[in-house]
């Protein structure tokens, strides 16, 4: 058993930073695996490393795969987590407004609160997001953008440790999000 998997603790996804509180926003996923390397012969053009892997929930995480953990650097203490089912499947980013974005395989993007952690909404996409959030600035008024589409490696967790979790077939999407104006907040 090898934890956290090949697919578990800090991946590909981007970390995000608040330069106001001086705190970094991991996006995790606790996962484990069963790891067998299997013998194969050596085949003209093939990979010749071979191995099965069974993915497993981590130890004490109660059916919880993705998880965001708010760290502060000038302490390096967590300040809080935020868990849920689903894999986390998104990059973050962190706006001076206070907001944490990213996303889950339940095709759910989410605003927390940078303070404490607190989804303040979270909306079903037609897809997973995944690759980086980012916001911009048109007409003086501000955006953010999700991709979403499919994950493989999602998909492989997905149907083994959160089997309720529905995996679309297709539909990648770039969604676009006006921010409400500040006084509007």
């Amino acid at each position: 058993m090898v934890c956290p998997s090949f697919y578990g603790g800090k991946l590909w996804m981007a970390t995000a930073y608040d330069p106001a509180s001086k705190t970094l926003f991991l996006p995790l996923n606790n996962l484990c695996m069963d790891y067998k390397a299997v013998e194969q012969k050596p085949l003209v053009g093939e990979d010749y490393g071979r191995s099965r892997m069974q993915f497993r929930h981590a130890p004490g995480n109660n059916g919880n795969v993705g998880r965001v953990d708010a760290v502060s650097l000038e302490n390096r203490e967590t300040l809080w987590t935020q868990q849920r089912r689903p894999y986390w499947s998104s990059s973050l980013l962190v706006t001076a407004g206070g907001i944490v974005f990213g996303g889950d395989t339940n095709r759910r993007i989410a605003a927390l609160d940078v303070g404490t952690g607190r989804v303040l909404w979270e909306l079903p996409l037609n897809s997973q997001p995944g690759g980086f959030p980012m916001t911009y600035m048109a007409g003086g008024k501000q955006f953010v953008a999700i991709p979403a589409g499919l994950s493989l490696i999602g998909n492989r967790v997905v149907r083994s440790l959160t089997p309720e979790i529905p995996v679309p077939s297709r539909g990648s999407a770039l969604l676009v999000f006006a921010l409400p104006d500040a006084d509007a907040r």
